[in-house]
């Protein structure tokens, strides 16, 4: 079963940004406090970028960076983005659990699962990200099509008719932040 916000790949590469913005903050914390060194703090940094800058380049659909999965570049394994979500899931989680009245900390943790997911799906994002921009590439290269024919379809009165709209669904511009990050 797909996960509650699997298709929404800018929202999780919002969330993948603020998983990496609350540990760049929280290691340069135990940093201050001479708790870690300067090299476990990079370290442990290294794998939330990598994270973030993958997910903004599939919300994007940019190509990925060659660096995003070799440690030597400043990226991460693919074991070690799977473990650091999965640490992350499990204490969201936990809060969410903890206060399952509030929207954002339960729509945080379901974000967050949802990374996890794909770490583990296949096809990867990283593949569906890929093949889209080959096929716009594809399609800005084809010749345009030649315009057809107007026809007019024949007017029938409807069977039934339609209900009025009351509530329309807001656009995602208009939602201005969802979990605590910029929509």
């Amino acid at each position: 079963m797909r996960p509650r916000w699997h298709n929404d790949h800018e929202l999780l590469a919002a969330v993948a940004v603020k998983i990496h913005a609350d540990n760049a903050t929280q290691y340069r914390a135990l940093f201050a406090e001479k708790s870690i060194t300067r090299a476990a703090a990079i370290e442990a940094v290294r794998v939330t970028f990598a994270v973030a800058c993958s997910w903004r380049a599939i919300a994007a659909l940019a190509p990925a960076g060659e660096w995003i999965d070799d440690p030597d570049l400043g990226g991460a394994w693919p074991y070690e983005r799977r473990q650091m979500l999965s640490d992350v899931a499990e204490v969201s989680r936990r809060a969410a659990d903890a206060m399952s009245h509030c929207f954002e900390t339960v729509g945080f943790a379901d974000a967050v699962d949802t990374l996890v997911w794909w770490e583990t799906a296949i096809p990867p994002a990283r593949l569906i990200a890929d093949t889209n921009m080959q096929l716009q590439r594809e399609a800005a290269m084809r010749p345009p099509a030649r315009p057809r024919e107007r026809r007019t379809p024949p007017t029938r009165p409807a069977p039934i008719a339609a209900p009025p709209i009351t509530n329309p669904h807001a656009p995602r511009a208009v939602q201005t932040t969802l979990f605590g990050v910029a929509a």
